[in-house]
């Protein structure tokens, strides 16, 4: 083997940019992800009576459910103050007590809905508000 010199350094070089790529895909993951604020949208009346996008599309109506749930602005009101804020809430059967739990259309997210869920306690003020998928 004369004339040959054999060199570790581009496995190496290699090794290093996939393990680069892969950090920087795991912080821009976890910024995107763990920010409930993330896609949020301050909250508009007439935008929120108006918004059913797309089964495609982010809608307006989610991305201000997601700002209403990181701010807390539903925790701690009546249930007559929240059907003032957001409007009457949609009939799904999805969701087990009806009388204990209002639920919010927000958007189609194949096959599942998206639904805004406040869960109310006994005298009716909102204690938990959350996006879940269902029927």
């Amino acid at each position: 083997m004369t004339g040959r010199t054999i060199t570790h350094a581009a496995p190496v070089k290699l090794l290093v940019c996939v393990i680069s790529l892969a950090i920087v895909c795991v912080v821009v993951w976890f910024r995107t992800h763990s920010n409930p604020g993330h896609g949020s949208l301050a909250f508009d009346r007439s935008a929120w009576d108006r918004s059913r996008s797309s089964p495609w599309s982010d809608s307006d109506r989610l991305k201000m459910a997601r700002s209403l749930i990181a701010s807390e602005g539903l925790i701690g009101q009546r249930s007559d103050e929240v059907h003032k804020q957001l409007g009457r809430h949609d009939k799904t059967d999805y969701y087990v007590n009806p009388v204990r739990t209002l639920c919010w259309y927000l958007d189609d997210v194949d096959p599942e809905k998206l639904w805004l869920v406040t869960e109310l306690d006994e005298n009716g003020v909102v204690v938990k508000a959350s996006i879940l998928q269902g029927d």
